[in-house]
């Protein structure tokens, strides 16, 4: 597989690798349900088609502050209304 010149996978390369996965995740859903090993294998499609290849902004301390924080909220929101 072509790599770029960070010497990471090319654009190209990660699309490729991404839909052969969502093709098991499709097949294992509706011909094979109980292979659970074929739709594991097809969740990596998602990130692999988010990613678009570019480094963020530096905002990561926002992240490991904001997501915490987040899961926080709704577990109290869930307790409160359940």
């Amino acid at each position: 597989m072509k790599t770029n010149k960070t010497g990471l996978l090319s654009g190209t390369a990660l699309k490729l690798i991404a839909m052969v996965s969502m093709v098991f995740d499709h097949v294992g859903d509706n011909f094979f349900p109980d292979m659970v090993w074929m739709r594991v294998l097809g969740r990596i499609a998602m990130p692999i088609f988010f990613y678009n290849g570019e480094r963020g902004k530096g905002l990561k301390w926002l992240f490991y502050l904001f997501y915490p924080g987040h899961l926080l909220l709704i577990f109290q929101l869930r307790k409160m209304l359940l």
